[in-house]
């Protein structure tokens, strides 16, 4: 489990000018609002993912019950992520706040902490976390929204998703894949790392995926990564997938091939994948069918010929 914001150095820099966390949370109240504390290690790591503000308080119920609060966002709701990832308690279950009106959110539970990221937020609850409603309400409140969503990531065989992390830039990369060198992933050309764990009978590897802006950038990328000891290397598009080290050729080209692959998407305004036809044109096309169909039943049946005086009695055979 991660303690990194829990550290006597104070990051100032992050304090908001308007607190983001709320004055009451169910039957709790709010004390005061500080900045969070970070280590100096970890600090770096924050700035890189896009930290704005860290704020934390303690609130306290009318029996003396407690709750911390930490609460971070985010320049993006792809930085938030990143940190809800790092940040998140390993072992640890799906918290129940996922469950929530809002579309998104993400949520973990282990050792007495609750992480909850969404958009570009992620908060932290220690001791206890608030009701569904009222944690609706604090996400509601919640000010400078990004309104995109991260990009997922489609898990594999193997694949141990807590192990997830994403490298936005040398320091992520030092911390969680310190065999690939800043100059040879070329964070400076835009690039973006996700690192999965995948524990294959023959042992754990991990897999890296870049994503680069171009193909170019890519297949260039990847002559570079191949060049690092014990590497495999695949590319396709602007993706590379590598693996260091691996322990099993079959496995380590199977999970080269997913990861390089491009992501799968899904536009939900599409009524099938990769065609023009929208929701709202197969809705209309549907509705269109069902008045057709019945317009034809409806000539059928006054095409058939009627008797004049139809024999409306009963017969019974003995």
């Amino acid at each position: 489990m991660k303690v990194a914001v829990l550290c006597v150095t104070a990051l100032s820099a992050f304090a908001a000018t308007t607190p983001i966390l709320p004055e009451k949370l169910d039957d709790y109240t709010r004390g005061d609002v500080s900045p969070v504390q970070i280590a100096a290690a970890d600090r770096d790591l924050l700035q890189e993912y896009g930290l704005k503000v860290a704020d934390q308080a303690q609130y306290t119920a009318p029996d003396s019950r407690r709750m911390g609060v930490d609460a971070m966002q985010f320049a993006d709701s792809e930085g938030a992520h990143a940190a809800y990832l790092w940040l998140r308690p390993s072992p640890g279950v799906r918290s129940p706040l996922t469950v929530v009106r809002f579309i998104g959110v993400r949520g973990t539970v282990g050792g007495g902490t609750t992480v909850i990221g969404w958009k570009n937020y992620v908060f932290r609850f220690h001791g206890a976390a608030p009701g569904q409603s009222a944690f609706e309400d604090m996400l509601a409140a919640l000010p400078a929204i990004d309104p995109n969503e991260p990009s997922e990531e489609v898990y594999r065989l193997y694949a141990d998703e807590s192990s997830e992390r994403w490298l936005s830039g040398p320091v992520s990369l030092a911390r969680f894949a310190p065999g690939i060198p800043p100059s040879t992933a070329a964070f400076h050309e835009g690039a973006k790392g996700r690192l999965v764990r995948f524990e294959t009978p023959a042992g754990a590897m991990n897999r890296i995926v870049f994503a680069y802006s171009s193909p170019e950038a890519a297949k260039d990328r990847a002559g570079a990564l191949h060049a690092l000891p014990g590497a495999k290397v695949k590319v396709q598009g602007s993706r590379v997938a590598i693996i260091l080290n691996p322990v099993d050729a079959p496995v380590t080209q199977q999970l080269l091939d997913a990861g390089a692959a491009p992501a799968a998407t899904w536009d939900p305004t599409y009524f099938w994948h990769g065609e023009s036809l929208t929701l709202e044109s197969g809705i209309a096309f549907a509705f269109a069918g069902c008045v057709l169909g019945a317009l034809i039943a409806t000539l059928l049946r006054l095409s058939k010929p009627r008797e004049a005086f139809p024999d409306r009695s009963i017969s019974l055979d003995l």
